[in-house]
């Protein structure tokens, strides 16, 4: 399954600069994080059922805490190329990829 996680920074003027990052690889692996039903909404949880569910909610707050670290440092990166820091060939590349 594909999830997409994205990042919008918008101003007061209309202005709005957003980027994306798949986190399907993330998510998605061997333990499910998305979505989960808390033990109360089972008919019967055994202690072993519980134990893994709070460590999949555990694990789904530090993937998404690692994510939007990832996900914020590439919109740093897309504004710093947007402003010119990394040369005129990424500056044009960012402000195609605005445009999209």
């Amino acid at each position: 399954m594909k999830w997409t996680l994205q990042l919008t920074l918008k101003n007061d003027r209309g202005e709005n600069y957003h980027t994306a990052i798949d986190i399907g690889h993330t998510i998605s692996g061997s333990r499910p994080v998305f979505p989960l039903r808390p033990p109360s909404e089972y008919d019967f949880a055994t202690f072993d059922t519980v134990v893994e569910i709070l460590k999949a909610r555990t694990l789904r707050k530090d993937v998404f805490g690692q994510e939007c670290q990832r996900l914020g440092r590439k919109l740093a990166e897309h504004l710093e190329d947007k402003e010119g820091w990394h040369g005129e060939d990424r500056k044009e590349a960012a402000n195609k990829e605005d445009k999209l």
